[in-house]
C-alpha cells in the first residue's frame, strides 16, 4: 500500500523545502499543499481577512487519494484535519521553530501583525504537534526542533526518522516553559510597531 510521509509545522518553518528535499533523496513525489490548492483551485473561496485561501477537503482529499493510489508522496502542510487516512500515513514530522525566530520570518514575509502573532502563538502552544498526535497518533510522529539546527542536519534528522533510525514519539519542545504567551505578544506586537 502507498503512504504519505508528512511534513508538518506552523507556516514558517521550513516544511516545503524539506518536503521537496526529502522527496528527492527518497525518489518519490513531493507535494507542497499550500501551492497545490491555489494552483488545481482545490479551495472554497479565498478570505480577505486572513489572505489565505480556505480549502476545499472534498477535493483535496480526492487529489491526494488519486496520487496516493499511484505513489509514495511527501507531502508539506500545516492543515491535517483528516485529508489523509492515517492507515496512510507512515510518518508525520512536525518541524518546531523558536517563536521569536518564527516571528521575525512571517514579519519578513509582509504578513499583518494579526496573522503573525496566530500562527507564533500556534508554534508556541503545540497546535501541529497535538492535532498530528490526535491524527495519527505518538508512535507515528516524530518532533524535529529547527532553531538551532543546519538545513542539512534538519535532513539527515529527517531521513533517519523514515528509516526508523531514530525512536519516534519522543517530544521535546516546550515552548511554554521558556515563554511566557502574555509577555511574549507584548513583546513582539511592541517590537513589530517599532520596526
Amino acid at each position: 500500500m502507498n503512504q504519505a510521509l508528512l511534513i508538518l509545522g506552523t507556516p514558517g518553518v521550513g516544511k516545503s523545502k524539506l518536503a521537496v528535499s526529502l522527496g528527492q533523496r527518497l525518489d518519490i513525489e513531493s507535494i507542497d499543499l499550500g501551492p497545490l490548492v491555489k494552483s488545481k483551485k482545490l479551495y472554497k473561496r479565498y478570505d480577505t481577512r486572513t489572505r489565505s485561501y480556505v480549502i476545499h477537503e472534498g477535493r483535496v482529499k480526492t487529489y491526494l487519494r488519486g496520487r496516493l493510489h499511484e505513489n509514495w508522496v511527501v507531502i508539506a502542510t500545516h492543515f491535517i484535519d483528516q485529508l489523509i487516512p492515517p492507515i496512510r500515513v507512515k510518518l508525520a514530522i512536525v518541524l518546531r521553530l523558536d517563536p521569536i525566530i518564527l516571528s521575525r520570518r512571517l514579519k519578513a514575509r509582509g504578513w499583518t501583525e494579526r496573522k503573525v502573532w496566530e500562527n507564533t502563538e500556534s508554534e508556541l502552544i503545540d497546535v501541529c504537534l497535538e492535532e498530528a498526535v490526535r491524527a495519527f497518533g505518538k508512535e507515528k510522529v516524530v518532533e524535529i526542533d529547527t532553531t538551532k539546527l543546519t538545513y542539512r542536519t534538519v535532513l539527515s534528522r529527517a531521513i533517519a526518522a523514515v528509516n526508523l533510525k531514530r525512536k519516534t514519539g519522543r517530544f521535546r519542545v516546550d515552548w511554554l516553559s521558556k515563554y511566557d504567551p502574555i509577555v511574549l505578544e507584548k513583546k513582539l506586537r511592541w517590537k513589530n510597531s517599532t520596526s
